[in-house]
């Protein structure tokens, strides 16, 4: 993965048209990520932009807190909104904590997708609660956490469709 991560690096540096960056079932060090979330956001930075990043299965067993907040740094430090996927990473509670505070923050991201993890329904309820103050994320994709039962679901319902009032509830539309 270190190898992996020098030559994204290299053409990344060398390459300005490139704005989306993917990797799938590579198993990254903290080092590596450190190493290509510096690359992307010298190239922010530069004003030359990666709008996507997709690091897909590259992690086993969650994501460390600081690891995940150096990617979720790296992307959304941008003028524009950018699209961060984190799929099938193994991630759970204490990465829906560490997911939640930045959702919070209101970055300059509109679409996330954490799809595949062990996310619960506390988890969810975390993140939907961060939704509320949120004015950027557009698309936010939480499928095939098998752990989301009916009380998570109701939390995101919430968070997007405020059922408390008649006011309320046709501002939600």
């Amino acid at each position: 993965a270190g190898d992996m991560a020098d030559f994204a690096k290299k053409v990344l540096q060398a390459n300005h048209f490139i704005t989306e960056v993917g990797f799938g079932e590579i198993k990254f060090s903290q080092e590596t990520v450190k190493a290509l979330c510096g690359a992307i956001k010298s190239r922010n930075a530069g004003g030359q932009f990666i709008k996507i990043l997709a690091l897909r299965n590259c992690f086993d067993g969650g994501i460390d807190t600081h690891t995940l907040e150096m990617i979720l740094a790296s992307i959304t430090a941008v003028r524009q909104d950018a699209i961060l996927n984190l799929n099938y990473n193994g991630m759970s509670s204490r990465e829906a904590a560490v997911i939640a505070r930045f959702l919070t923050s209101n970055p300059r991201l509109k679409q996330l997708e954490i799809d595949w993890n062990r996310f619960n329904d506390a988890d969810v309820a975390l993140l939907a609660d961060a939704l509320s103050s949120n004015t950027h994320l557009t698309n936010f994709s939480v499928c095939g956490n098998s752990e989301i039962k009916e009380n998570g679901r109701l939390a995101f319902l919430r968070a997007v469709f405020d059922v408390s009032s008649l006011s309320s509830c046709a501002a939600s539309n």
